[in-house]
């Protein structure tokens, strides 16, 4: 199968390759170790370095190889021999009365060039708009849901990102964010394996308190089938809004990339286990519209098989899909 090598050397950027390994077959790989470029990330609350801050870098579009630093008194974090390429940076602030996860994040794509500086700042201006959020699955709490506020308005330096656990009543609440658009994704449980997804479009405004209520019923069911199925292997469904290109093989950090870009972009929708034995799987309570429907096979040498399909739900419906992994 294809694997990565990697190789590092103290005082140079790390650098890896991917590689065929064939039964009965050397295979050569060369790697040519730079003196990389170096990332500056300044975090800050409302021009002043913020507290309980971090920020780092990792791999454009979300995938794997992520670095992550506390900043200094300045609120500065310097990542030094950083290999040429494209990675997303990140800066975040923990709520001091949570549980240490982000309360706020924002993101933002760069370029690193070797030899050069990278330099990244992320504000995080106090806003004076808040979100009030019920949710509740045909009318009733669900039993396990989390949100995610996305506010992409010019209120913000980058993306910023907002996450909160619904309360056992279905509300939630989030203060303290700058106007403008924001996109909601409330994920939550429906049934013991069923996550469903829902997005809303939300418009937030100074002073005011915007009240949304998502439920997580309704919707349509797609049932499918997957044939080609790998032996001992893990395969699931994903379902992503809209018409997306995806490829027939990738490596786990390409697939994990992709995932990684589908949800910041906010287009995934939902998804199920596939039966390892008929093949069949149900993805339940989806919102009317038009998405893309992708199986994806997981081998024991690590690389991903992948099959997808354009699906259409109706409200109330049951639409059918058949994939067919390659070979």
């Amino acid at each position: 199968g294809t694997v990565t090598i990697s190789a590092y050397h103290a005082g140079y950027a790390g650098g890896n390759a991917q590689v065929l390994v064939q039964p009965g077959k050397a295979a050569h790989v060369d790697i040519v170790l730079g003196a990389g470029g170096t990332v500056r990330i300044r975090v800050t609350e409302n021009g002043a370095p913020a507290t309980g801050a971090y920020a780092g870098i990792q791999a454009a579009g979300g995938g794997m190889g992520s670095t992550s630093e506390q900043p200094d008194a300045n609120g500065v974090v310097e990542i030094k021999e950083v290999a040429a390429g494209s990675y997303r940076a990140y800066g975040g602030v923990r709520d001091p009365g949570g549980d240490g996860r982000s309360s706020r994040n924002q993101q933002r794509d760069i370029t690193v060039m070797e030899g050069n500086v990278t330099e990244v700042a992320f504000d995080f201006a106090a806003g004076t708009a808040a979100l009030a959020a019920t949710v509740t699955v045909e009318g009733q709490p669900p039993s396990q849901a989390w949100a995610t506020l996305v506010v992409t308005s010019a209120g913000t330096s980058g993306q910023e990102m907002r996450h909160v656990q619904v309360d056992s009543t279905g509300q939630f609440r989030i203060e303290n964010l700058p106007p403008g658009q924001a996109r909601l994704n409330v994920n939550g449980m429906i049934a013991e394996s069923s996550p469903v997804t829902r997005v809303v479009t939300v418009e937030l405004t100074d002073g005011q308190t915007t009240e949304v209520t998502v439920d997580l019923g309704g919707g349509g069911t797609i049932s499918g089938t997957v044939s080609g199925l790998p032996q001992g292997g893990r395969v699931a469904a994903m379902l992503v809004q809209g018409s997306v290109s995806v490829p027939e093989r990738a490596t786990a950090e390409e697939f994990s990339q992709l995932q990684g870009q589908l949800y910041s972009a906010g287009s995934y929708a939902g998804g199920a286990a596939v039966d390892s034995a008929t093949g069949a799987f149900t993805v339940p309570s989806v919102q009317a519209g038009s998405y893309t429907l992708v199986a994806m096979a997981f081998e024991a040498d690590g690389s991903i098989r992948c099959a997808s399909a354009p699906v259409t739900v109706s409200e109330g419906e049951t639409a059918t899909a058949a994939l067919t992994l390659p070979r």
